[in-house]
């Protein structure tokens, strides 16, 4: 067997590898279309998310939503529903956050549903690209509690995304669930989408144009132009 034989004999395997990982895939998520139901993500109140940690293989990011002070005779309850709150960026760079980038990611989190449920054992999370998640999302909330999802592969037809929520530690097998892509592009996004726009300056209230306080010397002498 020459040297190109071997190289064609060796891509042909490859590529049997993958239609055989393929079809197997799409069988089981054939399997298990009509069988299960929809699963919510994470179920939470976004006013209730009082810190963000996503990270990826590119970069760290940290958000803390800040509250401001109310009336004391408020309940604790209309406090956290009803106060005014600006998020900020923690990580990498210090500075106030995009609310609507964070307000987006955090209504995809909650819209999120899976319509396909893959229970599967955890030394086979590798076929979903869930072994080592690309993406995680933490979210932690007032109460002290925190949620977490793995984003692993997208889909073949590229319209969703393979999910992992609250995985339990030590467990045998766990729920993949596959999700709408949305979720992966409120997350994937530039470190400057995350961040505050600086705001242009209102020009209707600049201070109106005065006259000089000194009136402009006239010409003199032999500078001064001549009459005609």
């Amino acid at each position: 067997m020459n040297r190109t034989t071997a190289l064609l004999f060796v891509v042909a395997i490859a590529l049997v590898g993958v239609i055989y990982l393929g079809r197997k895939r799409d069988a089981r998520e054939a399997a298990t279309l009509n069988s299960t139901e929809s699963t919510q993500l994470l179920d939470f109140a976004a006013p209730h998310v009082r810190t963000i940690a996503i990270e990826t293989e590119t970069t760290d990011l940290e958000f803390v939503r800040t509250q401001t002070e109310l009336d004391s005779e408020e309940t604790d309850s209309e406090k956290t529903d009803s106060a005014s709150t600006v998020w900020s960026l923690q990580q990498p760079e210090a500075g106030p956050a995009s609310d609507a980038a964070v307000a987006y990611l955090l209504d995809a989190l909650r819209r999120s549903r899976g319509d396909r449920v893959f229970p599967t054992a955890t030394d086979a999370l590798d076929e979903y690209g869930l072994s080592q998640p690309a993406i995680a999302v933490e979210i932690g909330l007032a109460n002290g509690t925190t949620h977490t999802a793995y984003l692993g592969d997208m889909s073949f037809d590229g319209r969703g995304i393979y999910a992992l929520v609250d995985p339990p530690a030590d467990a045998p097998e766990v729920d993949v669930l596959l999700l709408p892509i949305d979720l992966f592009y409120a997350v994937q996004r530039p470190l400057a989408e995350w961040q505050q726009l600086p705001q242009a300056p209102d020009l209707g209230e600049s201070a109106p144009a005065t006259a000089p306080d000194v009136a402009p010397e006239l010409p003199t002498g032999s500078d001064a132009v001549p009459v005609e």
